[in-house]
């Protein structure tokens, strides 16, 4: 099935989702297309966003085991990594939440594609794989 829309807007990061909320509100038909299962982009999902956390972590650390120079005993604190990745989970959560990236495309009536990538097969026609969706199975050699 083919589907036309005016925008193809790829890349779900802060510059798409802004091309892609002025486009609908320019009136084009618009597409997002994001290849992750989320939007937000890297500093949200995989960099500034999960960094801090981790660089709160590290420096609690320091601190701690720099303690005893200021005459407090602690003994040698040890990294839960399980509830540090969890903690980070969680921040990344909450500032998706507080962005509300996906409700505001909906409502502003751009066709968001998770998951899914573009391939262009010329300079205006995308041609979208969904990646969500199991690979097709491997076919056979042909026979001798």
């Amino acid at each position: 099935m083919t589907e036309r829309f005016d925008v193809a807007v790829v890349g779900a990061g802060p510059a798409g989702i802004a091309a892609a909320l002025r486009a609908a509100e320019l009136g084009a038909s618009v597409v997002l297309i994001e290849r992750a299962d989320h939007v937000g982009g890297t500093c949200v999902n995989t960099g500034c966003v999960p960094t801090r956390a981790l660089a709160k972590a590290a420096r609690l650390m320091r601190e701690i085991r720099a303690a005893g120079a200021y005459g407090i005993r602690v003994s040698d604190p040890e990294l839960d990594w399980s509830a540090t990745a969890t903690l980070v989970r969680e921040r990344v959560g909450l500032v998706r939440e507080s962005k509300a990236d996906l409700d505001r495309l909906e409502k502003a009536g751009v066709d968001v594609r998770l998951s899914t990538t573009a391939e262009f097969t010329d300079a205006d026609t995308p041609r979208l794989r969904d990646d969500s969706a199991p690979p097709p199975p491997p076919r056979s050699p042909p026979r001798r």
